[in-house]
């Protein structure tokens, strides 16, 4: 299988997308950037979630928070087994520093269940793709009732690169292990 994809965030508005778990270790060394926040996408279809929590940990810099991204399409049909792969994911990262989820409600329900809280008191980025960077259209999901930030555009086109747009949501939490009002690495 091809792996988890690792994208690297700094809230000095530098990035940088590493495709693949192995590579990451050199994007991170050959652009020298500190990054404040790590994403990734686990690869549900080659299986040992702690294997691969295990490499994120490996190539992830002291002090970065790691958002799990949880979107329909990138998980398997059975909820029972999502959940057990995210659990099996989380648990291992959770060793070893913060965590965080990427999502929103219709792909956390149509992937996790509706009655799946279990996470709730992680932080949360919920995504929103209307072009507004206001917080105030959050529905809650998942046991969750305050974002830290929304992806509010996705796939923006900018200096030769996609990127999603993230909005900082005030007083809801912390954002500040991710990226402060502005861009992240989409692909």
């Amino acid at each position: 299988c091809c792996g988890s994809f690792y994208f690297f965030f700094s809230s000095r508005r530098r990035h940088t997308r590493c495709r693949e778990v192995s590579w990451a270790r050199r994007c991170v060394q050959e652009t020298g950037i500190i990054y404040d926040t790590g994403y990734v996408m686990p690869c549900f279809q080659c299986g040992n979630p702690v294997q691969q929590a295990l490499d994120i940990i490996s190539i992830t810099p002291a002090r970065v928070s790691v958002y799990i991204h949880v979107i329909a399409g990138s998980w398997g049909e059975n909820k029972a087994v999502n959940r057990e792969f995210l659990r099996s994911f989380i648990n291992t990262l959770r060793q070893y520093g913060q965590f965080g989820i990427v999502s929103n409600a219709f792909h956390w329900n149509y992937v996790m269940g509706a009655d799946f809280d279990e996470f709730y008191k992680s932080n949360l980025i919920y995504i929103e793709n209307d072009g507004d960077p206001v917080c105030d259209d959050f529905v809650p999901f998942g046991g969750w009732r305050k974002p830290v930030g929304k992806i509010y555009m996705e796939n923006v086109a900018m200096c030769g690169v996609y990127l999603n747009r993230l909005r900082a949501c005030p007083h809801q939490g912390n954002l500040k292990d991710a990226i402060e009002d502005g861009q992240s690495t989409s692909q």
